[in-house]
């Protein structure tokens, strides 16, 4: 339903859905990344952080979430916390390419 909502331009709806199935389901960290992504295109990045966040909390491996989150704080002129997260990053994926090569 909410891809519907969303295909349909009503944002309201999409979140309302979206937000009613998170109350019954609070560690899901899609539905969270799923609002935010709504609070994102509608340039509402402080709602969104607080949905990012949740989804981190739900999920710390949420790597769509933590790119958003970083790009959310920047964009809400907190360039200290999204240099954190980048930061956070940029380990995440040394230690990908680390895992990922091989050794011969």
């Amino acid at each position: 339903m909410s891809i519907i909502h969303l295909i349909e331009g009503d944002s309201d709806k999409v979140v309302n859905y979206l937000e009613s199935i998170i109350a019954e389901n609070p560690n899901i960290s899609l539905l969270h990344r799923r609002i935010a992504e709504v609070f994102i295109n509608n340039n509402d990045y402080k709602q969104a952080i607080i949905h990012l966040e949740n989804a981190l909390e739900a999920d710390k491996e949420d790597l769509t979430a933590k790119l958003w989150l970083s790009l959310s704080y920047f964009e809400t002129g907190n360039a200290k916390k999204a240099g954190t997260i980048l930061m956070e990053l940029k380990e995440y994926l040394f230690h990908l390419n680390v895992m990922s090569n091989n050794w011969l």
